[in-house]
């Protein structure tokens, strides 16, 4: 048996208590070079300790004044005895292994002296540690105490430490340590639950365990607090690094944070200004192209943004935005047109309308799919735990992965490229969109939504026993919800302009919203949130959302809610 991860077919277990390795910078790389090259014959221990272990220890990533530190020949104590270990490496202020130095030998190992001294000093209370490293300027071993005390782990030539010092890192560095000691403590598991047999004992230690795990949530929380930069910060660099293309093919249809939203919205208008002609081509192509209730979103804001900027005139918009020239355009009047088509599901642009109405009803379906397919669940979890080990562990990424996380993510990929090949495979050569196709591909995207459904008793029981916990509304979006025309209110508060624009001329528009049980709607109205209010008739869900089919509304909102409304 060994205690290196990397011995063991790779698993879910090794994912989740291992990290990938991140490259070594170069100066480190040239520094362990020079540690290779060393003529160590008649090295004193001190020079051993400065020349060898030195930069050994600050290439894996260990430095005074850090959250990942190391203490030199601080004093312990054995029965009145005192002893000065060379090295405690500590995690956290946590003693977690340790290093003995020695001068150099001729001898090809180690011998008992060496490691029982090493080992004196790792059984000691306050640190406890496992893995014991012995480094004489010629050789270095690491023995890893719990497992044996005959064999190293790994054993190192100082002539092989550079383009070998990976085999030091999976073990060594800071996180790979951190994972060693929860290795470590499931390997104490097997040792003693191995012989057990009494059931009622397991599960005894379980709630044991389980107890004491809730009983840190307020530590780890406050750890949290202090080692993890703000929520949405990487995404926001991420945003302000990213490509004109990644922008508005990755970002414009994703659903974010108000902060997260707004710093895409901006990034977008700075890299507009003064010249917005290629971020307007890319955002806004005359043809149709796949779009989403988000993406639509996110364009607007876009729009908005440019004009509170004082952008007022456009260098090119596509000719559905614009009744004129489609060249050196009115911003205003553009905005103005592309409210009026939100707030109304794009009445009076019917291939735009039919690609949302594509958009939300393949995501319903995807979903339907997702509750249902336990191999999709297996491929989430599976992605999770290739993400916790190739992320850095400080990362909001890492920390807020998980199943479900990535679930989501297989569902938002899906509806986009689903959408995309609608799209595509509707155009003619000469850009013109099959508006009649649309609508039977359409038609036959619900009919199999319909066929999905009818074979499951209660849909809403297996969506809350799944818990997907996804802020978008996807059974409810297009079927008697304006997803929408609700985003869009979401999105005017950094806009009062176009807020009272909104209140004096689509008061009816915005009315209808909040009968749709739209809460911006009604908060713009100055109603309730929580007040009832006369419900639309079917007939208009169905002509906004199903080109009239009454029946397949009633259908898809009955198995959704599980509520047949009359």
């Amino acid at each position: 048996m060994t205690s290196d991860v990397w011995t063991q077919p790779i698993s879910f277990e090794t994912l989740q208590f291992s990290k990938r390795l991140e490259p070594l910078a170069p100066r480190l790389m040239e520094d362990l070079r020079k540690v290779e090259t060393l003529n160590v014959s008649d090295f004193t221990e001190a020079e051993v300790r400065a020349f060898v272990i030195d930069p050994i220890i600050n290439a894996l990533g260990y430095a005074k004044g850090t959250n990942f530190s190391v203490d030199l020949e601080r004093k312990i104590e054995f029965l009145g005895r005192k002893k000065f270990p060379d090295y405690k490496l500590n995690l956290w202020q946590e003693d977690f292994w340790l290093i003995e130095a020695k001068r150099p030998r001729d001898s090809k190992e180690f011998g008992y002296k060496d490691l029982a001294q090493a080992i004196e000093y790792a059984c000691h209370p306050n640190i406890n540690a496992a893995l014991v490293v012995l480094c004489d300027g010629i050789k270095i071993e690491v023995f890893d105490r719990e497992i044996s005390v005959t064999e190293p782990v790994i054993r190192l030539p100082r002539e092989r430490v550079a383009s070998e010092f990976d085999k030091l890192r999976y073990l060594l560095e800071p996180w790979q340590i951190w994972f060693f000691q929860k290795r470590r403590i499931a390997r104490l598991l097997d040792r003693v639950f191995d012989h057990e047999f009494n059931m009622h004992r397991v599960e005894e230690f379980r709630k044991l365990i389980g107890a004491r795990l809730a009983g840190k949530r307020m530590l780890i929380l406050d750890n949290f607090r202090k080692q993890i930069s703000s929520d949405s910060q990487d995404e926001r660099d991420a945003i302000n690094d990213a490509s004109l293309e990644d922008l508005v093919e990755i970002h414009m249809f994703q659903q974010h944070s108000v902060v997260t939203t707004n710093t895409l919205v901006t990034t977008l208008a700075r890299r507009s200004i003064p010249y917005p002609f290629e971020v307007l081509l890319q955002v806004f192509p005359n043809e149709v192209r796949d779009v989403s209730d988000i993406y639509v979103g996110h364009a607007l804001a876009y729009l908005m943004e440019l004009d509170r900027q004082g952008l007022e005139k456009i260098p090119v918009v596509p000719i559905w935005l614009d009744a004129g020239s489609g060249t050196n355009t009115d911003l205003k009047g553009v905005i103005e047109r592309f409210i009026g088509l939100c707030l109304s599901y794009f009445e009076d642009d019917e291939p735009r309308r039919l690609i949302l109405l594509a958009a939300t009803a393949y995501r319903r379906v995807f979903k339907v799919l997702l509750m249902l397919d336990e191999t999709l669940w297996a491929v989430a979890e599976a992605r999770h735990f290739i993400l916790r080990f190739e992320t850095p562990e400080l990362t909001w990424r890492q920390i807020v992965s998980s199943p479900t996380g990535h679930a989501l993510g297989m569902l938002n990929a899906s509806t986009i490229t689903a959408t995309s090949r609608f799209v595509t495979g509707l155009q003619s050569g000469g850009g013109a969109f099959k508006v009649e196709i649309a609508k039977l591909q359409l038609q036959q995207i619900w009919d199999m939504e319909k066929k999905l459904l009818a074979k499951i008793p209660d849909y809403p029981k297996i969506r809350d026993e799944r818990n997907l916990d996804e802020m978008l509304p996807t059974e409810c979006c297009s079927v008697d919800f304006d997803y929408l025309g609700h985003l869009i209110l979401c999105l005017l508060p950094p806009f009062p302009k176009w807020e009272r624009y909104i209140l004096d001329n689509h008061l009816t528009e915005v009315t209808n919203l909040a009968k749709l049980q739209s809460w911006s709607a009604k908060q713009l109205l100055g109603i309730e949130i929580s007040d009832e209010l006369q419900p639309l008739d079917d007939e208009f869900l169905a002509n906004r959302f199903f080109l009239g089919d009454v029946e397949t509304l009633r259908f898809l909102r009955a198995k959704y809610t599980g509520k047949i409304v009359t």
